[in-house]
């Protein structure tokens, strides 16, 4: 079993994360949806208690927190930048 905590901002690990836990059991604590999707089983915890549990497609289906926070992420990824003031 391999518990892994990813690293806030890097891409590499992502991938790395990937081909470590491929064909393993694995715990990856993460806050990035794309990481999130691919695993097998999602716990979603609210305020230190697990919430909601299942896979990323019926979790977003459930329009549950999981659900409002993977659309307000979509909506931020697709977001222009601001242009600079001055």
């Amino acid at each position: 079993m391999a518990i892994l905590a990813e690293a806030a901002g890097a891409r590499a690990p992502e991938n790395a994360a990937e081909r470590m836990l491929r064909g393993r059991t694995g715990v990856l604590l993460t806050h990035r949806f794309s990481q999130a999707a691919l695993a097998d089983r999602i716990l979603v915890l609210d305020e230190g208690r697990v919430v909601k549990e299942g896979r990323h497609e019926d979790l977003v289906r459930a329009n549950g927190c999981y659900a409002c926070l993977c659309a307000a992420w979509s909506a931020e990824r697709t977001r222009p930048w601001a242009d600079p003031v001055g």
